[in-house]
């Protein structure tokens, strides 16, 4: 099913353009869906949540793509529709709910990221009523130029060629402007520099595409260089046509790193999930700022999402059939089976069914081709794995899956109920004879501290004593996101045999455990 938010507006209102967009978005998934056999629904979401949770209930969709981006007029119901999908554990594509209210909320964003290191422009918020705090505003962001926005719209709502202004007197104007139509006002250090948009897709490994860069032309329509409401949605208007995007941008690649690790952590941080867009500018000393984080961005066929899919030679089929894949891998692993069977029983997710201490019907086996992607979420969903630490446990389980002799791979699968809750991977240490590396071991949150992870560590031990192996080692971070994790070997009796300070990257060491097997 295809949720999304109809319209409200009348063409004739300065906003019309950017709710009717998600109509296009609604056509060309609806399309690409169909085009891969699937059977699709369109469901407005009208203005009644009661309404809404009734007719869910009553249509049981396998899948919910959700598209809306505001609920009966109003922005911030844009979380409330995914809250109502997590109660009603409906699978659904897109970011959860506390992330759609953060993103939204940009002052709390900002806060949020500079709070863990991610530079974004200094800023100060202005409630409506509040008088225009003029000398915290030159404390703060010094005398110019500001940029003035609202501090809890996304789309470019409010963004005009005015919005950056350079002399105090216009700012209270502007301010009225925001608070009179938009509410509370953000008003933000404008910087100077070039602009670039980094596209971020996770299905089921993380993915940055190819980035682009909004290449502004001068013209006395736009006297600074920004992305104002006219330019993104009138297309061949001349604020449009000052705002030009390359993609992929014309920059050196120690600066497309720099810009690639500014917007996967604002992607992190802000618990984004399936797909994102990251705004960022970048000053004339090259010093990367995030300007925005969008969360369930417009998936249109002329948006920026598209054309980065475009160019990293995504088919648009191929990104629409992995967001669906996607939702039903959570479904399994997390939220529950949105599906009613013949016999008209509602079955929960064989997760959520686990008793607290160890399942009885708990069994070891290989991987089959179906559980990659539900073994990578359940990586993903552990949340302590870097994107590229997930990228190779994909590659990893890839490579197992095509020939686990050859690879060196070997993987343990533990199934409950139906349903992969954990894995492992191991392999012999190249140029010795019985000495076997532990390389992954990853369980469900959900079923975490129910034994699975020691049963899939006694079934490794089995297979590698069968093998006449001697050791079986396991390396681990050594910072506090990992003490969990020692722990758990400590407890399955492994020892500590060496630690690298800074081995990682500074702060972050490497300890290596080991475990004497063919010893009583």
């Amino acid at each position: 099913m295809l949720l999304y938010n109809p319209p409200l507006l009348g063409p004739e209102h300065p906003d019309f353009a950017s709710e009717a967009g998600v109509l296009e978005s609604v056509a060309a998934l609806g399309l690409a869906m169909r085009s891969l056999g699937h059977r699709v629904s369109k469901h407005a979401a009208g203005d009644s949540a009661t309404s809404l949770a009734t007719q869910l209930e009553e249509t049981r969709p396998d899948v919910i793509v959700n598209l809306c981006e505001s609920f009966a007029g109003c922005s911030a119901g844009e979380s409330y529709v995914a809250a109502i999908l997590e109660l009603l554990n409906v699978p659904y594509t897109g970011s959860p709910p506390e992330c759609l209210a953060l993103t939204r909320d940009k002052s709390l964003m900002k806060r949020t990221l500079l709070g863990a290191g991610v530079v974004t422009p200094d800023f100060v918020e202005v409630l409506c009523g509040q008088t225009l705090p003029v000398s915290e505003l030159k404390q703060w962001l010094g005398e110019g130029p500001l940029m003035v926005k609202p501090a809890q719209e996304d789309a470019s709502l409010g963004i005009e060629a005015e919005s950056v202004v350079d002399d105090w007197p216009l700012l209270a104007p502007q301010v009225a402007r925001i608070h009179q139509h938009y509410g509370t006002a953000l008003i933000e250090r404008y910087i100077a520099g070039r602009e670039f948009t980094v596209g971020i897709i996770e299905l089921p490994v993380l993915q940055v595409l190819p980035i682009a860069e909004i290449e502004f032309r001068p013209g006395r329509e736009l006297p600074y260089p920004i992305v104002t409401y006219v330019a993104k949605w009138t297309p061949g208007s001349k604020e449009d046509l000052l705002t030009p995007v390359c993609c992929p941008a014309n920059i050196e690649p120690e600066m497309a790193q720099r810009l690639k690790e500014a917007a996967i952590a604002a992607y992190r941080l802000t618990r984004c999930r399936d797909y994102a867009r990251i705004d960022l500018r970048v000053d004339g000393r090259g010093k990367v700022y995030v300007l925005e984080v969008n969360a369930n961005p417009d998936v249109g066929p002329d948006a920026g999402l598209a054309r980065m899919l475009r160019v990293a030679e995504i088919d648009y089929e191929d990104f629409a059939g992995r967001l669906l894949e996607a939702a039903m891998v959570r479904a399994r692993i997390m939220c529950g089976v949105w599906k009613m069977e013949e016999t008209g029983a509602i079955h929960t997710s064989p997760v959520d069914l686990l008793p607290k201490k160890r399942p009885a019907d708990l069994k070891i086996r290989g991987i089959l081709p179906e559980d990659r992607p539900v073994l990578v979420e359940i990586t993903r969903s552990c949340g302590i794995f870097r994107p590229e630490e997930i990228t190779i446990a994909d590659e990893v389980l890839r490579a197992a899956l095509q020939d686990s002799q050859l690879s060196g791979y070997h993987v343990f699968v533990a199934e409950s109920q139906g349903c992969a809750v954990g894995w492992s991977c191991h392999g012999r240490v190249p140029m010795t004879d019985a000495t076997y590396d532990l390389y992954w071991i990853a369980v469900a949150p959900k079923v975490q501290g129910q034994g699975i992870g020691k049963r899939l560590l006694t079934q490794i031990e089995r297979a590698i004593l069968a093998d006449g192996g001697r050791w079986l080692l396991a390396e681990t971070s050594s910072t506090a996101a990992y003490h969990a994790t020692r722990s758990f070997y400590l407890h399955c009796g492994f020892q500590p045999v060496s630690e690298i300070n800074d081995f990682y990257r500074p702060g972050d060491g490497k300890t290596t455990f080991g475990k004497r097997l063919d010893l009583p």
